[in-house]
């Protein structure tokens, strides 16, 4: 007879039971931190010189800081276009978190309303100003002058003046007390097109709330009066000047939607 196949081999014990789950969620991706705000690169502009002195660039300035209010051919300031040399380097100078709020400059005159509220009016002019004590507003009013850094949006380069197409943000800023409320060609305000000429930014230093700020003259039109209208009606009351003499927009970031 023929043999018999082997026996089959006896089943195996079960596997052992499965291992436990992970009690470990999984980890969290990565999240980016947030960006920070560019700003040019810190040094001193090579084409920059006194006006009608070619001789006399950057490198002329020196360690004398009263040659920083020195305006160039370009009608650029010393300290704008010699930022190593005068010390406004806008990465390495971050602006104050209250802007300048804080700050107690005020001009050699001694006129107690000659402060950075008032540099800021008329910067292109007013930063050159010496102080009472001895610096000058450009150091001692950085927001105002624009001399440090902080993350206020971009202006628009394509912006200008309603038919002045040589009047842009740049043009702006040398008179931020005037021309913020200038319409441009695009039907743009200059406080919305040129967020860092103007300085309208209410998030940039601190929390972007709405303060006390009221219409000069007129308690009852504050920043809720401003929000009661719309469209072109509240941009117009955006850049009415309060009793302290700052624009509405200032005042009444959320308001006027510049945070």
């Amino acid at each position: 007879p023929r043999p018999r196949p082997e026996p089959t081999k006896a089943p195996t014990s079960p596997t052992k039971s499965p291992t436990k789950s992970p009690t470990k969620s999984p980890t969290k991706q990565p999240v980016a931190p947030p960006a920070r705000p560019s700003f040019p690169k810190c040094e001193d502009d090579d084409k920059w010189h006194k006006k009608r002195d070619s001789d006399k660039k950057c490198s002329w300035i020196g360690s004398n800081k009263n040659r920083c209010v020195v305006k160039g051919d370009d009608e650029r300031w010393g300290f704008e276009a010699c930022r190593e040399t005068c010390g406004t380097c806008l990465e390495k100078e971050a602006c104050p978190k209250d802007g300048d709020a804080k700050s107690d400059w005020m001009h050699a005159s001694g006129d107690d309303f000659k402060n950075c509220a008032w540099v800021a009016e008329f910067s292109g002019n007013r930063c050159a100003q010496p102080g009472m004590d001895g610096s000058f507003a450009f150091q001692g009013c950085p927001v105002a002058c624009r001399t440090c850094g902080y993350d206020c949006g971009v202006d628009d380069e394509n912006w200008h003046k309603e038919s002045e197409p040589e009047k842009t943000c740049d043009w702006v800023a040398a008179a931020t007390g005037v021309r913020c409320d200038t319409p441009g060609e695009d039907g743009t305000r200059a406080y919305k097109s040129c967020p860092k000429a103007c300085r309208a930014c209410g998030g940039a230093f601190d929390e972007c709330k709405d303060s006390d700020w009221h219409k000069n003259n007129d308690l009852s039109k504050d920043c809720g009066w401003i929000t009661q209208a719309a469209g072109a009606i509240r941009e117009q009351r955006c850049v009415a000047k309060g009793e302290d003499g700052s624009y509405g927009f200032l005042g009444c970031p959320v308001a006027c939607d510049s945070c």
